[in-house]
């Protein structure tokens, strides 16, 4: 009896087709992620883009930019050690005893370095332009130096800080008799003490308001006590 062949060429066949289908469902599972992580990043990408950016300045910012300009100002510091301040260029000004510090001359000049002179006499006038001192908290308290309300007197009053000290920024502008603009910087130190710092600008003379340079000087004071 003759063996009967089996029909090897129908199962090759099927193999072939087979690996093909194999091979076509690879390629499509491929296909198919790189597709859905190629639109996932796109969408993320565009979702970036139409973020808006902020332009505002953070208050560290801010005080970092006042600290480069300061840099280079002239460095002083009052005869009994309680602050230091730096000093804006152009400036002149005088330690007088204890800690008190007083200046005729408040013209910003950039690029002139301040002069700094001390004296073994206390201070007594009231034509200062600007002066900081630690003080006794007496009658006015931690007020400003004027009365108030008295005519031609127009105030106002915020909340001013140099790093941990918080105080009061006063301004009061008079236009009866002397015509000036008065700002005035308090701050309670305890122990019956406070910070008074005061810079005054006499429009009756001509002088023009350079508070804004003012202020970046204030900042950079350093109570040491």
């Amino acid at each position: 009896m003759k063996n009967k062949q089996l029909n090897t060429k129908g199962f090759g066949l099927v193999g072939i087709l087979a690996v093909v289908v194999v091979v076509a469902l690879i390629g499509f599972s491929g296909w198919y992620v790189w597709h859905k992580n190629h639109d996932t990043k796109k969408s993320t990408s565009t979702a970036s883009s139409s973020t808006p950016k902020s332009n505002a300045k953070t208050s560290n910012d801010k005080e970092s930019t006042v600290t480069e300009e300061t840099a280079d100002w002239v460095t002083v510091t009052t005869q009994g050690g309680a602050f230091s301040m730096k000093v804006p260029d152009g400036w002149k000004m005088t330690r007088y005893p204890n800690d008190f510090l007083g200046s005729m001359s408040v013209s910003y000049q950039a690029g002139v370095p301040a002069t700094v002179n001390t004296l073994a006499t206390e201070y007594a006038g009231d034509s200062l332009r600007f002066r900081a001192s630690v003080s006794e908290v007496i009658d006015t308290g931690l007020g400003p130096q004027w009365s108030s309300p008295q005519t031609g007197l127009t105030e106002t009053t915020e909340d001013f800080s140099i790093g941990s000290l918080h105080g009061k920024r006063y301004k009061g502008v008079f236009s009866v008799d002397l015509h000036q603009t008065v700002y005035e910087y308090v701050f309670g130190l305890g122990n019956g003490k406070k910070l008074d710092i005061v810079y005054t600008v006499y429009q009756d003379e001509g002088e023009t308001d350079g508070v804004t340079t003012v202020e970046k000087a204030i900042k950079s004071l350093t109570y040491n006590n």
